[in-house]
Order: C-alpha cells, then sequence, then structure tokens
C-alpha cells in the first residue's frame, strides 16, 4: 500500500509548540510506525517513542491479556514531565495506521482555559 502524498503542512497554531508532547511505544519500526512519524513531522508535533530497541514482552494481544509494557514504559517517562501544568501529553498506537489532524480545535479550549 502506498504511503499518503502530504500537501503543504497547515501553520501550527505556535502555542502547540511547547505544550504538547505525543508519546507512543514502538519496539521495533514498521510501516505503521513511519507512517505515524511522517504524519507527526508533517504537523509539526513532538513526539517521544518509548521502548525503541526492546525486546516486546507485552503480550501478543489475541492470546493473552499482556504484560503491561506500554504503562510501565509511560508510568516512567511521565515522571520527567510531573512539574510541567501546562504540557499536554497524548499517548497514542503507532503500528496501526493512525494518521494525524491538525488539533488546533481539539486543543485550543483545553490549552485556553488556564
Amino acid at each position: 500500500m502506498e504511503s499518503p502524498v502530504l500537501l503543504d503542512p497547515p501553520q501550527p497554531w505556535a502555542y502547540w509548540d511547547d505544550k504538547l508532547l505525543v508519546i507512543t511505544v514502538a519496539t521495533k519500526e514498521s510501516d505503521g510506525f513511519h507512517r505515524f512519524m511522517q504524519s507527526a513531522k508533517y504537523f509539526n508535533y513532538t513526539v517521544k517513542v518509548l521502548g525503541q530497541g526492546e525486546e516486546w514482552r507485552g503480550g501478543d494481544g489475541i492470546n493473552s491479556i499482556g504484560g503491561g509494557q506500554k504503562v510501565r514504559l509511560m508510568k516512567e517517562v511521565m515522571g520527567h514531565y510531573a512539574d510541567q501544568d501546562d504540557l499536554v501529553v497524548m499517548f497514542t498506537e503507532c503500528l496501526l495506521e493512525v494518521e494525524f489532524v491538525a488539533l488546533d480545535d481539539t486543543l485550543r479550549p483545553i490549552l485556553t482555559e488556564k
């Protein structure tokens, strides 16, 4: 399957630049991971990828409930951001065909509420 052609990116609202952190887990890079990262780059989102190069120990998703690897990694990294009250963290799956949209309409009310 061919990757979609991305046109000129919308101008991101400058407020997001240091307020939004996208976190995902990817122990290995797949086609879905590369599409995910391409989409994040298109929208100028900061992405932190957890688990790169680690062995997957979270279960197979079909035959087990998993070992909680994503939760453990997420819990570990969130301690680094605990003092940033105005940071919005979005955790998302990257191995499926997930692509971003402009988040202005979704995040503007959250981030401007303060």
